[in-house]
């Protein structure tokens, strides 16, 4: 997880206003995205000194959002996750139908589109993140073959030497793609210079 860390903690400093500044300035460089990262859809945003937001689209038009929280203890990152597990379930829970019925008083999400968690090794790191459904706004809770539009990874990690936790979510075409690849790229794409 060093990878992702040294690209964001040299992204707190940055003024970039295209990925490939945001690159420059970070002294790092990354074999997957490179210049051809569309420069108009890249997004950073330093909400405060210690909170930052890093987004843009990759060559095949998924999406990446990543939230850097710096300053943090591992007992305030480790219930950001539980909050955010515990958020992510309950909207594919089974909710009450807009009107009752004889048939059933309870809209259910197939388990196609409930979250999972899931345990992978990228480059000796291991790492775990959920993957759920998505709808048009990338928004969770799409139950739906209707509204699932994405499938998306959320990939949360705390980097204990530096109190800062990450959070990664990488959005696919629900029906065209496996969005643990993103991860995967995204963890072991990173070269420094």
């Amino acid at each position: 997880m060093k990878l992702i860390l040294v690209l964001i903690l040299s992204a707190f400093n940055c003024q970039a206003a295209t990925f490939d500044e945001f690159l420059k300035q970070s002294k790092i460089s990354h074999t997957y995205f490179g210049k051809s990262v569309l420069d108009k859809n890249f997004k950073l945003v330093k909400n405060s000194s210690t909170h930052y937001l890093v987004s843009f689209y990759d060559q095949q038009d998924n999406f990446y959002d990543i939230e850097i929280l710096t300053a943090i203890t591992q007992k305030a990152a480790t219930q950001q996750v539980l909050n955010f597990s515990n958020l992510l379930k309950l909207s594919y829970n089974d909710k009450p139908t807009p009107y009752g019925g004889i048939i059933s008083n309870l809209e259910k999400c197939p388990s196609t589109y409930n979250p999972k968690l899931v345990r992978e090794k990228f480059n000796n790191i291991e790492v775990e993140y959920f993957i759920s459904a998505a709808g048009a706004h990338y928004q969770y809770g799409a139950c739906t073959k209707e509204t699932a539009v994405h499938k998306v990874c959320s990939l949360f990690h705390y980097q204990k030497e530096t109190s800062t936790l990450i959070k990664l979510k990488y959005f696919v075409p629900f029906n065209n793609g496996y969005c643990g690849e993103g991860i995967k790229v995204f963890m072991t794409g990173l070269n420094f210079k």
